[in-house]
């Protein structure tokens, strides 16, 4: 008798981002997820208490908000800065 192995484990990635699941889905903490969807005027909805952000449209919003900065800096400022915009600092 041959043994059925189950199929190989797919990456899924979320559709909604939302402030339960924005660590895993985003990489925000929820506070900060809450702050820039209230603060670039992101396009969202709310169920209840919950905040749902499409992802794209987040990411999106996250990618105009880094390409405004049109100074040239040094790429350890630039890494530093969006670290920030995501609630994250950069480990010396």
């Amino acid at each position: 008798m041959r043994t059925i192995r189950p199929p190989s484990a797919l990456p899924v990635a979320p559709l909604i981002i939302s402030q339960v699941n924005c660590e895993a889905g985003a990489g925000l903490k929820p506070w900060k997820f809450l702050e820039l969807v209230a603060t670039l005027n992101i396009p969202h909805r709310r169920e209840g208490k919950l905040v749902l952000v499409e992802a794209s449209v987040l990411v999106a919003a996250l990618r105009a908000e880094h390409e405004q900065s049109v100074a040239p800096i040094t790429p350890e400022a630039e890494a530093d800065r969006i670290l920030a915009l995501v609630g994250r600092r950069r480990a010396s």
